[in-house]
């Protein structure tokens, strides 16, 4: 069987793997579950325990359940490197930083922001004061997510004796101090954006 990618909001964090199939190049399905009736069902529980998406069905019937799982059994079946890196390169472990704070820090400031919109007893009073702190809680972690460094050397690979910047690091300092704007643009890993049109 087809893989199938189950998801809530079309513009959501579901897109990345919208992406990250299309690049793949492989066969795939898409299903959408309304967020605020379907995905609450007992039915779809069976799938995902937490009533949460994404979800993903793999092609021998499994269900796979929590963002980083599912982007971690596409990175292992990608074998052409079409989405991802060498496990053990720089450009690995950079990726798989970023995808870690977006999917903790920067993921959970939206947490009162779903809080005031999921209420089931209208409270005013309350659902402001939640999306004012989650406006702010996702503006500080868009900011820092948005400073993060392209490159961070410690030290020379070889000579971590001196206490002194080698000039290998010299020439990596350009990569260091780089702008946050910049910097905001490399963040955008292939996970983030589809070149492809998305089928139907």
């Amino acid at each position: 069987m087809e893989p199938i990618l189950i998801y809530g909001v079309p513009a959501g964090s579901s897109m990345a793997f919208i992406a990250a199939l299309e690049w793949l190049g492989k066969p795939y399905r898409l299903t959408q579950v309304d967020m605020l009736s379907e995905m609450l069902e007992p039915s779809y529980g069976r799938i995902n325990a937490r009533h949460e998406t994404p979800a993903f069905v793999t092609d021998d019937g499994r269900a796979v359940s929590e963002t980083m799982a599912i982007a971690a059994w596409l990175e292992a079946r990608d074998t052409e490197r079409r989405i991802s890196f060498d496990p053990k390169s720089p450009e690995a472990d950079r990726m798989h930083q970023l995808m870690g704070f977006i999917n903790t820090g920067y993921t959970g400031a939206y947490s009162p922001l779903w809080s005031a919109m999921e209420m089931e007893t209208a409270n005013p009073v309350m659902q402001q004061s939640l999306n004012e702190w989650g406006r702010a809680a996702v503006i500080e972690r868009h900011d820092k997510l948005e400073a993060w460094p392209a490159t961070v050397l410690i030290s020379s690979a070889t000579d971590r004796r001196s206490p002194t910047r080698s000039s290998s690091a010299s020439r990596a300092g350009s990569n260091i101090t780089m702008s946050r704007r910049a910097a905001a643009g490399q963040n955008s890993m292939r996970f983030a954006s589809a070149s492809k049109p998305i089928r139907p």
